[in-house]
């Protein structure tokens, strides 16, 4: 009696454990069985029993299987491929891609004017001071970027006292990784002063570049003198003097000419009363 029924416990638990297998025969037809009908042509859906805590990942019902972002497309079948508009991110959190990302509009026409930059515009004058009647140099250097530069014109403009005092050049195109140098040269008269020359260079798509440089001029200075300053003659006397001039200026004077007129009463016998001197410097005296 006490064997009979531990074997009956056995049994019990034996089939408890055993899996139970439920197989579908269609619409609203379930049958539960330990094994399957061999005469089954096709596998029929099988599913294990699960504890009751289990719980399987659901795809979503309004995409059924699909495991790519909400915003994310197939293209049927018969289109070219290519995702539509409203397939892509809308920028509110379904995103991959970080937020700072824009896509480049086509054709939008906002490609930047690439031009001769600042920095590659360069103006080199005197290094020394200039006197009165020098010729001065201004030597104006402009280097291109790797793209064509329209109607670039360049000026420079030196202040009163000076011949010319605006000279200008082009307007040019410049062709990509062109180097442009252009010469401004300009003569100073007995009347020009220290001061700076103005370089200016205006391009297509940029603003005007500016470019101050300096220079002196040292001041000449031209003093006349007659020795004697007073000779005492009677009529019919011959009289003599010295014409002396002399640069008490700072810088040297250049083009110098010197005319000395009679006066009434006086008859030309014999001397110098014109000259000329291509410079005198500073300190320097001629007779």
């Amino acid at each position: 009696m006490r064997h009979g029924f531990l074997w009956n416990w056995i049994s019990i638990l034996a089939i408890a454990l055993q899996p139970i297998q439920v197989v579908s025969r269609g619409p609203g037809r379930t049958q539960a069985s330990a094994s399957l009908d061999p005469t089954e042509t096709t596998a029929p859906a099988i599913h294990r029993l699960l504890p009751a805590w289990f719980t399987a990942h659901m795809p979503s019902p309004t995409r059924p299987g699909s495991l790519l972002p909400e915003w994310f497309q197939t293209p049927d079948a018969g289109e070219s491929g290519a995702l539509s508009a409203s397939s892509q991110p809308s920028g509110s959190g379904d995103s991959i891609l970080p937020r700072w990302f824009s896509m480049p509009m086509s054709g939008s026409g906002s490609e930047e004017h690439h031009t001769i930059p600042e920095s590659g515009v360069m103006v080199l004058g005197p290094t020394a001071p200039i006197n009165n009647c020098d010729i001065v140099t201004f030597t104006i250097v402009a280097a291109n970027d790797a793209v064509t530069a329209t109607n670039v014109l360049i000026t420079s403009t030196m202040p009163a006292g000076f011949t010319p005092t605006i000279q200008i050049f082009g307007p040019y195109t410049v062709a990509p990784n062109e180097v442009i140098t252009r010469y401004a040269v300009f003569s100073a008269t007995c009347s020009a002063i220290s001061g700076q020359n103005v370089v200016t260079l205006t391009q297509d798509g940029h603003g005007p570049i500016v470019r101050y440089t300096d220079f002196v001029v040292n001041p000449g200075a031209i003093t006349v003198r007659k020795e004697p300053a007073v000779i005492p003659a009677a009529l019919d006397d011959v009289v003599t003097w010295t014409v002396y001039v002399e640069n008490s200026g700072y810088g040297t004077v250049s083009n110098v000419r010197v005319t000395d007129t009679l006066g009434s009463g006086l008859e030309y016998v014999s001397g110098i009363t014109t000259a000329s001197y291509v410079s005198i410097p500073v300190g320097g005296v001629v007779t």
